[in-house]
């Protein structure tokens, strides 16, 4: 009894010692400098100027005598979306190649451009812990609980787990259909031992997209641009607020937002072509009012 007890202890060490670790990539994935295109809109310098994809997503042309009446809202091929609170001036998007459901951005993916003093092993580590950190330090901040560890599930995901009041309410919570979030079988996956524990943030992988001198707002620097996939699956939108202007993240078409947009410094960008001469952003109240569903 006590070999078999030995080999299954062995067994989890291993485990979990293969959860705790993966890859970090210090090769650029992109190895120009950003150079801000104005025949683009914000949105899309900041998806074209700091990663090597966009998944087909495009700006949208906007007619200026758009209909934007609530029965102008359409889902078919091209995805439109009227804007009513205080929105883009009268505008009705054609939002094409909106790119949902395609990876890597088939969820909200975040995008940090990381202050470094050299591109050294040593700093882009740096700017891997600060990323951790800066989400650790946000998600601290909007529940109220204390970051306790991490761990690489067995599905490749990065969760973070922490203590407090608010973990063990989550742990009790019995949905409609009367089903639990927590069972057995999910804290075991996550060496999830304490009632007060839980998960509340984290992301899919995070990779060196980039060096730069430059960010999409035209501040001079050396910068690691830090990219942070499948984010929105394992981080909500009240902990992204929470981010510091030199993030920026992607939200891509989805069941509460039908129009993709790139939030930053507590704006929504939209991706719309300059030349139709409106206003392409709106407040972070503008937002929960077009998208109740976004900041939950």
């Amino acid at each position: 009894m006590r070999k078999h007890n030995l080999l299954t202890l062995i067994v989890i060490i291993l485990s979990t010692s293969a959860c705790m670790s993966t890859e970090r990539s210090y090769a650029p994935e992109n190895r120009e400098d950003f150079i801000y295109d104005k025949s683009k809109s914000f949105a899309m310098n900041v998806v074209d100027g700091s990663l090597d994809f966009h998944n087909g997503l495009m700006d949208a042309n906007v007619a200026e005598d758009a209909d934007i009446t609530a029965d102008a809202l359409s889902k078919a091929s091209d995805t439109y979306l009227g804007f009513i609170n205080g929105g883009l001036g009268g505008a009705l998007l054609g939002l094409f190649g909106s790119s949902y459901g395609e990876y890597p951005l088939n969820a909200g993916y975040g995008i940090y451009y990381v202050p470094i003093s050299d591109r050294s092993i040593k700093s882009i580590d740096a700017a891997y812990e600060f990323v951790n950190n800066q989400i650790i330090k946000a998600t601290e901040s909007e529940y109220g609980i204390k970051y306790s560890y991490s761990i690489w599930t067995a599905s490749h995901s990065y969760e973070m787990i922490y203590e407090g009041p608010y973990c063990t309410d989550l742990q009790a919570k019995i949905y409609p259909n009367g089903k639990k979030l927590y069972t057995e079988r999910y804290m075991q996956k996550r060496n999830i031992t304490e009632l007060n524990q839980c998960v509340k943030s984290g992301y899919n992988n995070i990779s060196l997209m980039k060096f730069t001198t430059t960010t999409p707002k035209g501040e001079k620097g050396n910068y690691a641009v830090m990219g942070i996939r499948a984010m929105g699956w394992y981080t909500n939108f009240k902990v992204v607020d929470k981010l510091d202007p030199n993030f920026y993240y992607l939200r891509p078409v989805s069941k509460i937002n039908n129009a993709p947009f790139v939030y930053n410094d507590a704006k929504a960008w939209f991706f719309i072509n300059p030349k139709s001469g409106i206003k392409d952003n709106i407040t972070k109240q503008q937002l929960s009012n077009v998208f109740p569903k976004i900041i939950y």
